[in-house]
């Protein structure tokens, strides 16, 4: 009698799993900027899971067009509602005058895919912040304080 070797299934490459403050401390410090890289990262492993050619990048920079596909994949409740509102809130940025700053809240629909995904996380969440977060939260608050410097001091003609 021969005995048959047991291999283990390969196992699936995580999705992007980010302690969630961090991930709304480095959406709003990126003015939304982090959401695109968010996407991409999750688009890598889908690409890589289902072995087909996904174009992660274009899908990230069009992300509220491909963010459904992607809540679905994820297996999140109410992708519908949750893409929707991505779409909505990030198209806000067309308000006039300063009524586009609200925009910079369009990462609050992507916080239950977030969960999900750190839900789901075998091999822990990231917390820690890398040299080029830190850099990217520090050129954010100069951003904003820029901004908000132009609301509080308007040019005179």
């Amino acid at each position: 009698m021969t005995k048959k070797a047991v291999t283990a299934a390969p196992e699936q490459e995580e999705y992007f799993s980010v302690a969630i403050p961090k991930f709304i401390l480095m959406s709003i410090a990126t003015i939304g900027l982090y959401q695109i890289y968010w996407f991409w990262k999750n688009w890598k492993v889908v690409e890589s899971r289902e072995s087909s050619k996904k174009y992660p990048l274009i899908r990230a920079v069009f992300a509220p067009i491909f963010a459904y596909s992607l809540f679905q994949r994820i297996k999140v409740a109410n992708p519908v509602v949750l893409a929707l509102g991505y779409f909505v809130i990030g198209a806000l940025w067309r308000l006039p005058d300063s009524w586009g700053v609200l925009s910079v809240f369009s990462f609050v629909p992507l916080i239950p895919v977030q969960q999900m995904i750190n839900a789901k996380a075998k091999h822990g969440v990231s917390e820690e912040y890398t040299a080029r977060e830190k850099a990217a939260i520090l050129a954010g608050l100069f951003l904003y304080c820029l901004l908000a410097a132009a609301l509080l001091f308007p040019a005179t003609a």
